[in-house]
Parts: C-alpha cells; structure tokens; sequence
C-alpha cells in the first residue's frame, strides 16, 4: 500500500527526473510537424 505522504519525487527520483526534463523541454521548444494542406486530384476523383 502506498502512503499519502509519499511523493514520486521520493518513492522514483529517475521518473520524476524524467517527467520534470520532459516538461521543460516542452515549454522551452517547439517542434513543427510539415503537412500539406492540398489534396491530390487522383485521391478526389
């Protein structure tokens, strides 16, 4: 059974780690995904 009091950062420092680091490198970068916004004749006919 887990204790209320224990937080991740104390019961798995390398998942908390992980999660704080994936946090921060969402608020500090941004990642563009190329798309196109045409459809080619061949697939509409």
């Amino acid at each position: 059974m887990f204790s209320r009091d224990l937080t991740l950062a104390r019961y798995d420092a390398e998942l908390f780690a992980a999660m704080e680091q994936e946090a921060q490198r969402q608020e500090e970068h941004i990642e563009l995904i190329a798309s196109e916004n045409y459809t080619c004749l061949l697939y509409t006919s």
